[in-house]
């Protein structure tokens, strides 16, 4: 069944192939990735999809794939800035749906936050901006983080601050190497643990 096929009204017929085809890549490319993590990834993605069914084109729906892998594949270490910036709406899904016990309130915190860093012209970052995520989120991190596991703190260096670093546009080793070494002893770290991990 064709995606440009009166895209306005796919049926649930067309899900289910949706996900069937996905779920062959997403095993074969990302075999890190747990049924859990593809199935969340799964119902994120496809709301890119749902959501501007209506105005798609063949062009859209290429280029709609091709993000919609690369948020699966973010484990993988491809994920670059401007996948961030046009599924960043994705992400989130994927965030509370591994977050359960965080409050919308959180995870909207968490979201402009993180935001600021990954799509805030990611390849320009400049210290300003770096100083005022860590001067907004400081008296969180100080009054939760002496909660934090070694186990959390290794959660979250692989799978959230990847997303700041890795391939992020034209970010310099120095900038980065700045961000680490000024704010490394329970800052940074702390900070993505204590808004996407619960304490």
């Amino acid at each position: 069944m064709s995606v440009t096929k009166r895209c306005g009204q796919l049926s649930r017929s067309f899900v289910a192939s949706c996900h069937k085809t996905l779920w062959p890549i997403v095993t074969k490319r990302c075999g890190e990735l747990s049924r859990g993590v593809v199935a969340n990834c799964h119902q994120a993605l496809w709301r890119i999809v749902a959501k501007r069914c209506g105005e798609l084109s063949q062009s859209v729906v290429a280029s709609c794939h091709e993000a919609l892998w690369r948020i699966v594949a973010k484990r993988c270490g491809e994920l670059s800035q401007s996948v961030v910036a046009n599924c960043h709406e994705a992400l989130w899904p994927i965030v509370t749906k591994r977050c359960g016990e965080l409050s919308r309130g959180v995870v909207a915190n968490c979201h402009q936050a993180l935001w600021r860093i990954v799509t805030k012209r990611c390849g320009q970052l400049s210290r300003s901006v770096v100083a005022n995520y860590h001067k907004a989120l400081w008296p969180i991190v100080t009054k939760r983080c002496g909660q934090l596991s070694p186990s959390a703190m290794a959660n979250c260096h692989e799978a959230l601050w990847r997303i700041v670093t890795k391939r992020c546009g034209k970010l310099s080793r120095s900038v980065v190497a700045s961000v680490v070494t000024n704010v490394e002893n329970c800052t940074t770290w702390c900070i993505m643990i204590v808004h996407y991990f619960p304490c």
